[in-house]
This record gives C-alpha cells, sequence and structure tokens, in this order.
C-alpha cells in the first residue's frame, strides 16, 4: 500500500467530507473522498498485530490450515457504543464474515468520528459488501452508551446474505436481505468470522487512505459473541486445533517505547472468557 501523506488541515478536509457523505449531503468539493468503508485485514508486520483491525476472528483449522470455503455460516455479536471524544480519525465496530483470508468482507455495525460543527460526535449504523460500498442507514440513531446487537448470516439455499442490526437500549432496528455472487472475484468465500473494531479507509485524489483511529473513552465490550463454523457454535476461544486470533492495531510508522509489540499499538484487547473481549483505545496513528 502506498503511504499517504496527509498534513492535519488535509484530514481534518477528509474527515469533514466524509461526514458530509455519511448525512447524505452533497460536499459540492472536487475531489470528495469516498465515505469510509470498511476493508479486508491488511497482512499482519508480525502475527497478531495488523493496520487496521483489533479483535478476533475464527480463520483456521490448524496453525497451517486455513478455513476452507463455505465454513462459515452465521456470526453474532452484542457491544457498547463508547464515546468518542474530540479528536481526528474514524472508528468502526462491526461483526461479519471473510477478509481475514480473502478479497471481500460481509459485515455489519456503527461507526463513529468527531463532528466540528456540531462539537460533538456523530454515530451512524452502516451494512457492506466489500469491495462494494457500504449502505449508511439513516433510520437508526444511535448514541454513546447505546447497547447494540448485529448479525451476518448466509442461506445457502438461497444464496443470501441476512444483515441485522438493532439498538437494545431504543428497540430501533434494520434488517436487509442480499443476493451474493455465485462467480467471479467478488463472490464470497466464508472462510473466517470476525468481531472487529477498525480504523476504515477512505480514497481521496486516486489514493487509498487508512485513517486515524478516533479515540474512545470507554473500552468497547463484545459480548456473546458466537460463529457457526463447519455447523458448530464456536465463540473467541475454540477447542482443539482450530486458531482463533486475537488481533491488536498497531501503526508501523511509529516504534514502540515498551517493545513488544515492535510497532506503536493503537489497542489493547482482552479476553472475557470464551464469549466476551474488550478492545481499548491507546493512539490514534497516522494516516496511512
Amino acid at each position: 500500500m502506498k503511504r499517504a501523506v496527509l498534513g492535519l488541515p488535509l484530514v481534518l478536509l477528509v474527515l469533514s467530507l466524509i461526514l458530509s457523505a455519511a448525512a447524505g449531503e452533497r460536499s459540492g468539493i472536487d475531489a470528495a473522498p469516498a465515505p469510509v468503508q470498511q476493508q479486508p485485514r491488511i497482512q499482519p508486520f508480525v502475527h497478531g498485530y495488523y493496520l487496521n483491525w483489533a479483535g478476533y476472528s475464527v480463520e483456521n483449522l490448524s496453525a497451517s490450515e486455513p478455513l476452507p470455503p463455505g465454513s462459515v455460516t452465521h456470526v453474532y455479536a452484542q457491544f457498547n457504543v463508547p464515546t468518542v471524544v474530540q479528536c481526528e480519525g474514524v472508528v468502526s465496530f462491526w461483526v461479519g464474515m471473510d477478509g481475514a483470508n480473502s478479497p471481500t468482507v460481509e459485515q455489519t455495525g456503527v461507526a463513529a468520528l468527531w463532528n466540528p460543527n456540531t462539537n460533538e460526535a456523530y454515530y451512524y449504523a452502516w451494512w457492506e459488501m466489500y469491495p462494494k460500498m457500504p449502505y449508511t442507514i439513516p433510520s437508526m440513531k444511535m448514541k454513546a452508551g447505546d447497547d447494540m446487537e448485529a448479525s451476518v448470516g448466509y442461506d445457502e439455499g438461497t444464496q443470501t446474505f441476512t444483515f441485522t442490526i438493532k439498538d437494545l437500549t431504543t428497540g430501533s432496528s434494520f434488517t436487509h436481505i442480499q443476493k451474493a455472487p455465485s462467480k467471479g472475484a467478488n463472490a464470497p468465500l466464508r472462510t473466517s468470522a470476525e468481531w472487529v473494531v477498525e480504523r476504515p479507509m477512505t480514497r481521496y485524489r486516486g489514493e487509498t487512505i487508512v485513517l486515524p483511529l478516533a479515540e474512545f473513552a470507554e473500552p468497547v465490550v463484545f459480548k456473546k459473541c458466537l460463529a457457526v463454523v463447519r455447523g458448530e457454535n464456536v465463540g473467541i476461544k475454540g477447542s482443539g486445533d482450530g486458531t482463533y486470533d486475537a488481533m491488536t492495531m498497531v501503526d508501523p510508522s511509529q516504534p514502540n517505547d515498551n517493545p513488544p509489540p515492535e510497532f506503536l499499538p493503537l489497542t489493547s484487547v482482552k479476553a472475557h472468557g470464551e464469549y466476551s473481549f474488550s478492545v481499548t483505545w491507546l493512539n490514534s496513528g497516522a494516516p496511512y
């Protein structure tokens, strides 16, 4: 990936344009970026340390054997919406399939960034079948402190994905059924299940930019994490030979004063048993 060199004023401009796009406004500015987009996990610098993902994934039968295509049919979790404070960045909390060992991702969740116009955090729900652009869900309004539940399911008979997200605090919800491509590069492989905190990317003037990670004041806790993998219910930690990858986000451009890891950690991840974990914000990181 080509490194994007962005100064703070340009980062703020990009975020302002993204905010307008997420809110359904037309910016009228040339070379406006695409809305924030969640993408496949960027390959690790060291196993377990990634540029854009933090959380957990289920992706391998063993250390050297990835899950075969068609392994994952459902993924579910509940999570809190943490307080995003004044900052320059974006953060996304989601559940989904693929992206660990494949070029597609089928996912739904909540994204957040700071709105300098209202001097408060802006939160919105979305669903996405990467590499297609995400769809925002304007009918859902959430705030810090709300409890969410999200799931992605696949029906092998109809070859459709069902995306469901619900605000357990307010009762508002959204469900969408989407036909999946059965052939070609965009055909989902369903070779992993994920519960992720991500720093999303956007495209600006021909460049792909991974944006800084927005600061959230309290940890986001994913609980009741459940995936159906090869017909069996699994959590974030399994038994036998299966590998369940804990993912920490890092900034490879900045060293860590107290390694490991070698690079600056942007998050810390802590498991709470087999079905729950928390992600704590540590640093924003530079755009990449």
